[in-house]
Formats: structure tokens, sequence, C-alpha cells
């Protein structure tokens, strides 16, 4: 058998089993009266990947759950707010990095105080849109 013919045998009908994670990630715009700046995280310094990054709130999601179920309650979930808070203006193109997929939205959320779940972010700070 030459190259090419092995070739075909071991690999010729070869469907990859890879199928990359799917993360999700909201950029959150957060209105104020006359401008609107972005929020972001820093990840708590006790999480065993990435502590310490700053972050837009997002992580994995759940099976059974749409890519923007996900993006809403990760969102949720880390800043502590209700999903009534949370609009998602549009879904951008998807990331590839590290293996991992990532589904961008961007999204505004209403009515927030500066609550954040310390078990996952360690602070927030926001930067207006304009210094951008």
């Amino acid at each position: 058998m030459d190259l090419i013919d092995t070739i075909k045998n071991n690999w010729g009908d070869h469907h990859s089993h890879y199928r990359p994670k799917e993360s999700v990630v909201m950029i959150p715009l957060i209105k104020h009266d006359d401008y609107y700046s972005l929020l972001y995280e820093v990840r708590s310094y006790e999480l065993r990947h990435q502590p310490g990054d700053v972050c837009f709130p997002g992580g994995h999601r759940d099976e059974g759950e749409t890519r923007k179920q996900a993006c809403i309650r990760e969102v949720c979930e880390e800043l502590l707010i209700d999903k009534k808070q949370v609009h998602i203006l549009a879904q951008m193109d998807p990331i590839e990095a590290r293996g991992m997929v990532i589904y961008p939205f961007i999204g505004i959320i209403d009515d927030y105080h500066d609550t954040y779940s310390s078990d996952e972010v360690h602070h927030i700070f926001k930067v207006p849109v304009g210094f951008l």
C-alpha cells in the first residue's frame, strides 16, 4: 500500500470529535445621566483560572441554555442583579481563543448599584465610553 492509500484508509472518512468549549461574555453598558460607561470586573484572586484578570462578565453555557440565556444568567450571578435589569442589544461575531469559542454580546444594565459576587469578582470599575 502506498502513502496515499494509507492516508485514505486511515483517515479518509474521519470526522473530528473535537468540539471547542463555548463561553459567553457581555460587554455591559451602564447609563448615567448624559453618558454611558463600560463596566469591567477584576476577577477574584481566589479563583483557579485567571485570578485578578480584568474582564467583562460571562462564563460557560449550561446544557439546554441558549447563548443569550447563558449570558444573562452569568451577568446576573456575577453582578447580583435581576434578569429584568439586563437588556441584550446585539450579539457580535464569535472569537476563538485558547481552544474556546467566546460569544460576545453587548447589553445595557438598568438601575445598577455597583453590586457583585465576591466569590467571583474582586471589584468592578467603569470607564466612560467617551474616554475610549
